[in-house]
């Protein structure tokens, strides 16, 4: 089969399991002595996104600080993001977004917002300096590859350390998320986005926009959302880097 035609099978498959979707299979998550070495620093910068309001604080989804010159920028999906802002929710509540780093909560409201709805991503500015030095080289996974998601819960949140879980690479393919909903296109179009189909890795409500990692330790994906029973898609990194640039 050439590239093209798995590509097209790839869309194929993706736009058949929406159609089919099933209920969500809860991943297992790892034993902290279970995981590899190199995650324990890329942990140290999981974040959990807040939404304020008047009669207090709700967990919306998860995150990560990506460091540029010393200054931490929280990314997660773009439609977790606007939650924050009060899009979309009908409850007339002020919206208030806020990131949060692991250990007891201490909340940092954001200053600004770059949202990439194409491509599901949010690149929040904060008054926050960084308390660690960018740890992350960006990087690809492969087919069958072993990976990595680091993530937070929405039933316990509050915890003091994020979750792990491991997963594996089952499909790589364009897509779209118009209104954050994804849309499978074969032929791929050229405005789509590079997507990682996941099997294995966290993606309930609470993960969207937390990190995947290959099995070198490098930032290939963010979690975006499930697709089936235990199926998860991640936006490739690279798309965050064309989002930071701007």
């Amino acid at each position: 089969m050439n590239n093209h035609s798995r590509r097209r099978a790839g869309g194929v498959l993706l736009a058949l399991s929406l159609l089919l979707c099933a209920g969500p299979a809860r991943a297992e998550r790892l034993a902290p002595a279970d995981e590899p070495a190199f995650l324990q620093t890329p942990k140290q910068l999981a974040l959990k996104i807040l939404r304020g309001t008047g009669e207090g604080t709700q967990f919306i989804g998860s995150g990560f600080a990506w460091v540029s010159k010393g200054k931490a920028y929280a990314i997660t999906n773009f439609h977790v993001a606007e939650k924050g802002l009060g899009a979309g929710l009908g409850d007339g509540a002020p919206g208030g977004l806020y990131v949060a780093y692991p250990g007891p909560v201490h909340w940092h409201v954001a200053s600004r917002m770059l949202g990439v709805p194409g491509a599901d991503l949010a690149v929040i500015e904060t008054a926050v300096e960084s308390p660690l030095a960018n740890p992350f080289t960006l990087g690809t996974a492969a087919l069958g590859e072993t990976v990595y998601s680091i993530s937070y819960d929405e039933q316990d949140y509050q915890q003091a350390a994020p979750l792990v879980y491991r997963g594996t690479v089952v499909g790589v393919v364009g897509a779209l998320f118009p209104s954050s909903i994804l849309l499978v296109r074969p032929p791929v179009p050229p405005d789509a986005v590079k997507v990682y189909v996941v099997d294995g890795s966290d993606c309930l409500h609470g993960a969207s926009g937390s990190m995947l990692l290959n099995s070198r330790g490098e930032l290939f994906a963010i979690n975006a959302g499930r697709i089936d029973g235990g199926l998860c898609i991640a936006v490739a990194a690279e798309e965050m880097e064309r989002a930071l640039a701007r």
